[in-house]
């Protein structure tokens, strides 16, 4: 808690496994009481496998297909956002 206290955002790494975890559930919960906002970064799977309920409008970017333009248009989001924080 103590880090997502400390960001000025969250990121989720979603897979089929993430969305069973009950770990994952509660950083993201407590993320969200925090006002943070959350960027999904997609794994493994698909946004329909890996989805967690409240969480289908958040930004989303899917690293699976083409990595490096993938993660340069998250960082690029996440700067404008911290930017703005």
């Amino acid at each position: 808690q103590n880090a997502i206290d400390h960001s000025g955002c969250a990121l989720v790494i979603l897979s089929p496994d993430a969305r069973k975890s009950k770990w994952v559930e509660a950083e993201l919960d407590y993320a969200e009481t925090q006002h943070k906002k959350i960027f999904c970064v997609l794994a493994r799977g698909d946004r329909e496998s890996t989805a967690l309920l409240g969480y289908t409008l958040s930004q989303w970017v899917d690293i699976q297909s083409d990595y490096d333009s993938a993660m340069n248009l998250l960082l690029a989001e996440v700067r404008e956002h911290l930017k703005q924080s």
